[in-house]
């Protein structure tokens, strides 16, 4: 997601229709929005936690 445009981009217009106010920041300000949205869905399974 970091390191792919085109993912980054696609969760950005995602996150415009899920998170509407977040049309007022800047574009950059989106996509660390989004990367970092992204970064802490993933944790769990990143630190091998899972739903029981």
């Amino acid at each position: 997601m970091k390191h792919n445009d085109q993912a980054r981009t696609l969760v950005t217009e995602v996150a415009l229709e899920a998170f509407p106010r977040v049309r007022f920041l800047p574009r950059a300000d989106v996509q660390a929005f989004v990367v970092g949205l992204v970064d802490t869905l993933e944790a769990p399974t990143r630190w091998g936690t899972r739903r029981q």
